[in-house]
């Protein structure tokens, strides 16, 4: 993993003052996890299904739980998502299931985080 600065804002001044470094994966670091992430895509999948298959909210695309990610021959950081959520359309049925998942990959040294995606 990649401890790496980034900057945001508007002015030099303010990016000056808004700086954090973030660990960002890289392919090295998620190919030996590949098991434990389909395990969490399919925790996420079974809770929603424990809570009914219920499919509310908007329909959005690319939801999933992501992770900061530097591409081969990249220089700094995108989020990419590592588990997808392909088996429910609406938001607020993907959010409400997703917590488990995320405590596993958690659990497993992976540090993830909600994406909603966009509206579709």
């Amino acid at each position: 993993m990649k401890k790496i600065k980034v900057t945001y804002g508007q002015g030099t001044e303010e990016r000056r003052n808004n700086e954090k470094v973030i660990n960002a994966y890289e392919v090295k670091d998620l190919e030996p996890k590949l098991s434990i992430l389909r395990m969490a895509g399919r925790i996420w999948w079974e809770t929603w299904v424990s809570q009914g298959s219920i499919d509310e909210g908007a329909c959005c695309v690319g939801k999933g739980l992501e992770v900061d990610f530097v591409r081969p021959r990249q220089r700094y950081p995108r989020t990419r998502n590592v588990v997808g959520c392909d088996f429910v359309q609406g938001n607020v049925a993907a959010y409400k299931s997703h917590g488990p998942a995320l405590e596993y990959l958690k659990e497993n040294g992976i540090d993830a985080r909600y994406n909603d995606g966009g509206i579709d």
